[in-house]
Protein backbone atom coordinates (compact mmCIF):
# COMPACT_ATOMS: atom_id res chain seq x y z
CA UNK A 1 0.00 0.00 0.00
CA UNK A 2 1.43 3.36 -1.02
CA UNK A 3 -0.99 5.76 0.72
CA UNK A 4 -0.09 6.92 4.23
CA UNK A 5 -3.78 7.40 5.02
CA UNK A 6 -4.97 4.01 3.75
CA UNK A 7 -2.30 1.84 5.39
CA UNK A 8 -3.66 2.45 8.90
CA UNK A 9 -7.11 1.25 7.78
CA UNK A 10 -5.58 -1.78 6.07
CA UNK A 11 -3.64 -2.74 9.24
CA UNK A 12 -6.79 -2.25 11.33
CA UNK A 13 -8.86 -4.42 8.96
CA UNK A 14 -6.32 -7.26 9.19
CA UNK A 15 -6.01 -7.06 12.98
CA UNK A 16 -9.72 -6.99 13.88
CA UNK A 17 -10.45 -9.98 11.64
CA UNK A 18 -7.78 -12.23 13.17
CA UNK A 19 -5.89 -12.46 9.90
CA UNK A 20 -2.24 -13.32 9.26
CA UNK A 21 -0.28 -11.44 6.62
CA UNK A 22 2.46 -9.05 5.62
CA UNK A 23 1.70 -5.43 4.73
CA UNK A 24 4.39 -3.58 2.81
CA UNK A 25 3.88 0.17 3.13
CA UNK A 26 5.50 1.64 0.07
CA UNK A 27 5.87 1.17 -3.66
CA UNK A 28 5.65 -2.56 -4.35
CA UNK A 29 6.43 -2.11 -8.06
CA UNK A 30 9.79 -0.49 -7.24
CA UNK A 31 10.09 -2.48 -3.98
CA UNK A 32 10.89 0.71 -2.08
CA UNK A 33 9.29 0.38 1.35
CA UNK A 34 8.53 2.88 4.10
CA UNK A 35 7.68 0.22 6.71
CA UNK A 36 6.70 -3.45 6.78
CA UNK A 37 4.13 -4.90 9.18
CA UNK A 38 3.58 -8.57 10.00
CA UNK A 39 0.03 -9.23 11.22
CA UNK A 40 -0.01 -12.38 13.37
CA UNK A 41 -2.91 -14.27 14.98
CA UNK A 42 -0.84 -15.93 17.74
CA UNK A 43 -3.86 -17.57 19.39
CA UNK A 44 -4.90 -19.29 16.13
CA UNK A 45 -8.41 -18.05 16.90
CA UNK A 46 -10.45 -17.20 13.77
CA UNK A 47 -12.77 -14.89 15.76
CA UNK A 48 -9.95 -13.29 17.78
CA UNK A 49 -7.71 -10.32 17.10
CA UNK A 50 -4.22 -10.32 15.57
CA UNK A 51 -1.07 -8.66 16.86
CA UNK A 52 0.71 -6.04 14.78
CA UNK A 53 4.45 -6.61 14.45
CA UNK A 54 6.81 -4.00 13.00
CA UNK A 55 9.62 -5.50 10.93
CA UNK A 56 13.05 -3.88 11.50
CA UNK A 57 14.92 -2.16 8.68
CA UNK A 58 17.65 -4.79 8.37
CA UNK A 59 19.50 -6.50 5.53
CA UNK A 60 17.85 -9.81 6.47
CA UNK A 61 14.38 -8.26 6.13
CA UNK A 62 15.30 -6.66 2.80
CA UNK A 63 16.57 -9.96 1.38
CA UNK A 64 13.66 -12.02 2.72
CA UNK A 65 10.99 -9.61 1.41
CA UNK A 66 12.78 -8.53 -1.79
CA UNK A 67 12.93 -4.87 -0.77
CA UNK A 68 15.47 -2.73 -2.64
CA UNK A 69 15.47 0.34 -0.39
CA UNK A 70 13.91 1.89 2.72
CA UNK A 71 12.41 5.32 2.02
CA UNK A 72 11.69 6.35 5.64
CA UNK A 73 13.39 6.05 9.01
CA UNK A 74 12.68 2.87 10.94
CA UNK A 75 10.05 2.98 13.66
CA UNK A 76 10.29 0.97 16.89
CA UNK A 77 10.64 -2.76 16.19
CA UNK A 78 7.72 -4.69 17.74
CA UNK A 79 7.62 -8.48 17.68
CA UNK A 80 5.10 -10.87 19.26
CA UNK A 81 6.30 -14.00 21.00
CA UNK A 82 6.39 -17.20 18.98
CA UNK A 83 2.94 -18.90 19.11
CA UNK A 84 2.60 -21.84 21.49
CA UNK A 85 0.41 -23.79 19.06
CA UNK A 86 3.21 -24.15 16.47
CA UNK A 87 5.38 -27.15 17.38
CA UNK A 88 9.10 -26.52 17.48
CA UNK A 89 11.60 -29.20 16.55
CA UNK A 90 14.15 -27.79 18.95
CA UNK A 91 13.23 -26.16 22.28
CA UNK A 92 14.71 -22.71 22.83
CA UNK A 93 14.63 -20.79 26.08
CA UNK A 94 14.77 -17.36 24.46
CA UNK A 95 12.26 -15.81 22.10
CA UNK A 96 12.62 -16.70 18.46
CA UNK A 97 12.95 -13.85 15.97
CA UNK A 98 12.32 -13.68 12.24
CA UNK A 99 15.04 -11.11 11.74
CA UNK A 100 18.12 -9.85 13.53
CA UNK A 101 17.89 -6.44 15.16
CA UNK A 102 18.25 -3.40 12.91
CA UNK A 103 21.61 -2.92 11.31
CA UNK A 104 22.51 0.74 11.28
Amino acid sequence: ELSDEAVSFLIHAFAIRGMNGVIIHGDTLEMAAKQVYFIQNSANNPIGFSEINVIPHSKDAMEFLGIHEWTEQAIEHIESKFPDWIPLIEEKKEQMSLFDECEK
